[in-house]
């Protein structure tokens, strides 16, 4: 691996278990073979997607769908911010060797203000924590924040079938400001795990099913983890 591609997911995956993340970068093969569908994900995307345009119909993209590598994304957004575009959906920033993805970043009345958008089932854990690291990251790029809100969003079916969507947008700036100390330690200390050459020696717990079930899980189970 290299480290350049530490990002969210993986940070997040760290917090939930460091023997989680050194499999995800060294053994993927060794992930729980479970049926998943991509629809759902697709979905999710196509959700966000038409909630962003629907919240800020001026918006750019400036996402690795659009340019195809997280490098590319990360160029483009400073050529966006350089360029005064207002809005940036999926802005790509990068420090040292990690990465985020802003879901958007918005300025308003002068200020910067970045939106993470996430599906009411996601855990809290996730929404702060992929928020604190983003605000940790985009500080560093020399990007002022002066707010991070989350928009929790809900689809539901009428009688008719047709799909509708609630959401409720709240700031959550104070509580990852809070956990900026925090994020810069975990990060040291992920990058130190993924230097070692062995399995961190973990044992089978309770988080390994919370905040959501590891898909190392089953592997964990039966392994006598010799590698």
């Amino acid at each position: 691996m290299t480290l350049e591609l530490f990002s969210t997911s993986s940070f997040l995956r760290g917090t939930q278990c460091e023997k989680s993340l050194f499999l995800n970068v060294y053994y993927p093969e060794l992930r729980d073979k479970v049926a998943e569908s991509s629809v759902p994900k697709k979905q999710r995307r196509v959700t966000i997607a038409k909630l962003t345009r629907h919240l800020f119909p001026e918006g750019v993209f400036a996402g690795i769908d659009v340019t195809g590598s997280c490098e590319d994304s990360y160029e483009l957004t400073r050529k966006h911010l350089q360029d005064g575009v207002t809005t940036i959906f999926n802005a790509c920033f990068k420090h040292e060797d990690i990465f985020c993805l802003v879901d958007v970043l918005n300025r308003e009345n002068g200020y910067w203000k970045a939106y993470g958008i996430w599906d009411f089932n996601d855990p809290d854990d996730h929404v702060i924590l992929t928020g604190a690291m983003q605000y940790f990251i985009i500080k560093r790029c020399g990007v002022r924040v002066d707010d991070y809100l989350s928009v929790i969003y809900k689809t539901h079916l009428d009688s008719e079938k047709k799909v509708h969507m609630d959401y409720d947008i709240k700031s959550v700036r104070e509580r990852i400001v809070f956990l900026q100390d925090q994020i810069e330690e975990k990060l040291s200390n992920y990058k130190k795990v993924l230097k070692k050459k062995k399995i961190p020696s973990i044992p089978v717990g309770e988080h390994c099913r919370f905040p959501k079930i590891c898909d190392y899980f089953e592997y964990c189970r039966f392994s006598t983890n010799r590698r």
